[in-house]
């Protein structure tokens, strides 16, 4: 039984092993790459300095328009008032923020319109704050008179702080009436706000009782209905004082109290 072998290719017989002369060999040019990529560089850089010219613009647009246009510009009647129980406090309100008509919002001074208001004998604290697009909103607090002092012509309205609101010619019912011996504007306030703080220690049945008061910067006096007089001393420990007061009108009646030292009171 015969078997079949393949056969080798024998020297000279026309089959070789080496590679067909007709393959081809491929060449790259790498310069064309590198150009390529140029180009997409420059693209992208470009491309990044138009975006960030873009956002500039729009920053710049922006800022003018809030800074600098009417956008956003204060109006007259966009102004809210609030805690003006008078029309003398909206009067004295209106003509400050009529200065700023017209101004973008964002560069309107609230903090200098404040002081403003304050100069203002009739109000004793405010607060302004921006409302957009084109208002503010103003909260005043009035200053409430507690106590008037006479003066050359009529009596002075003033406020628990000891600050005048108002010239009247006759008393204000109801109002203690107190005399106060300084010269100058800042002593006169601190002795009427003295007063005051004394008179608001009193309670109710002791006020029916007092007819005036008196300051200086060294004591303050009470003067009653009845001819009494009350040495205060300083308006310090006036709560402490007043409960001492009212115990001794009650309990040991004299024409002279002193509570200069509210812990040994003397009466005579």
């Amino acid at each position: 039984m015969s078997s079949s072998r393949p056969t080798r290719p024998k020297p000279g017989d026309g089959t070789s092993l080496q590679p067909s002369s007709s393959a081809t060999s491929v060449r790259i040019d790498l310069r064309d790459h590198t150009n390529e990529r140029r180009r997409a560089r420059r693209r992208l850089v470009a491309f990044r300095l138009l975006m960030a010219a873009l956002a500039t613009a729009v920053v710049v647009g922006v800022i003018w328009a809030i800074f600098f246009s009417s956008l956003l510009e204060l109006r007259q009647e966009a102004v809210v008032v609030e805690g003006a129980q008078s029309g003398v406090i909206s009067g004295d309100v209106s003509p400050i923020v009529a200065e700023y008509e017209g101004t973008p919002l964002l560069r309107v001074p609230t903090g200098a319109i404040r002081d403003q208001l304050l100069e203002r004998p009739l109000i004793a604290d405010a607060e302004v704050s921006r409302a957009f697009p084109h208002g503010l909103n103003v909260v005043v607090t009035e200053r409430v008179p507690e106590a008037i002092v006479v003066v050359d012509g009529g009596y002075a309205l003033v406020g628990s702080d000891g600050v005048t609101t108002a010239i009247s010619a006759e008393p204000i019912e109801g109002l203690p009436r107190v005399y106060v011996d300084a010269q100058d504007d800042a002593h006169r306030i601190k002795q009427a706000a003295e007063a005051v703080e004394v008179w608001s220690s009193l309670p109710a049945e002791l006020q029916a009782q007092v007819d005036s008061i008196s300051t200086t910067d060294v004591v303050v006096t009470l003067d009653l209905i009845d001819g009494a007089k009350v040495v205060w001393g300083e308006a310090g420990e006036s709560d402490l004082k007043a409960e001492v007061l009212a115990l001794l009108v009650e309990q040991r009646p004299a024409a002279v109290y002193d509570l200069r030292n509210p812990r040994e009171p003397v009466t005579r």
